[in-house]
């Protein structure tokens, strides 16, 4: 029931994506990044990197990422909707990140389809339904959930996706 700060917000969608082993080889590389509030020895410095580097996570402006500020609910459906491949600023914009996210699946409730106010008081619950809802759902231009996509790209094997009861049991 508490709230996820940005750095934690960043690394559970990389860790979603099946990415913390390449994180963790390819740290000494991916820990330096353009902002200055996330000096290169912070644990999750890799994880933004690598989150920089592939369009999930953005800074709260150009030279700062504010890891320690809690994510709002808007700012964690934005990196969940790049992690399916939608493209920030193609695909939807930041006005319309509900709308994408309950269109997609992300989100059931249909009072998402017309709301415009972030919740800036967004909780560690709220994250894990999206997650659970992200890898269920069909990545950009494709008929393929995003945990299957994991399968076929080595991140996950399907033992383990079955073991997690993902898709249910």
């Amino acid at each position: 029931d508490n709230q996820l700060e940005r750095s934690q917000a960043v690394t559970l969608i990389i860790r979603m994506l099946g990415k913390d082993r390449f994180v963790q080889q390819n740290a000494d590389e991916l820990r330096y990044t353009k902002f200055i509030d996330v000096t290169s020895d912070a644990w999750y410095a890799p994880y933004v990197g690598y989150g920089t580097l592939n369009n999930i996570v953005a800074g709260d402006t150009e030279t700062t990422f504010s890891p320690g500020q809690y994510v709002t609910e808007k700012a964690f459906l934005k990196m969940a909707l790049c992690a399916l491949d939608y493209e920030y600023a193609v695909d939807f914009s930041w006005s319309d990140v509900y709308q994408k996210a309950y269109e997609v699946g992300l989100l059931t409730d249909a009072s998402y389809s017309t709301r415009t106010a972030d919740n800036t008081n967004y909780l560690r619950s709220g994250a894990v339904e999206v997650i659970y809802r992200t890898l269920n759902t069909f990545k950009k231009g494709t008929q393929t959930k995003l945990a299957l996509a994991l399968i076929d790209e080595g991140a996950f094997t399907s033992a383990e996706v079955a073991e997690s009861g993902i898709f249910g049991k």
